[in-house]
């Protein structure tokens, strides 16, 4: 896969996570003090870095079998 596809991908998935995690913030302040809350959105972020590692991993095996 193109590194700019996976950059792509990458800012999106940190967006998705940032927009709502501010969304929530603004309109549910209490949930700031959440421990569950702060942790899901962490295991999320983790989740998303995995995801891309491994997708990238497999793409780039993909191309060196095929030279």
């Amino acid at each position: 896969m193109k590194p700019l596809i996976t950059l792509w991908f990458f800012v999106l998935g940190s967006t998705v996570l940032l927009s709502g995690f501010f969304y929530l913030a603004e309109n549910y302040p209490h949930i700031i003090g959440n421990f569950y809350f702060l942790a899901g959105i962490a295991l999320g972020a983790y989740l998303i870095m995995v995801f891309m590692k491994w997708w990238s991993y497999k793409n780039k095996k993909k191309n060196l079998s095929k030279d």
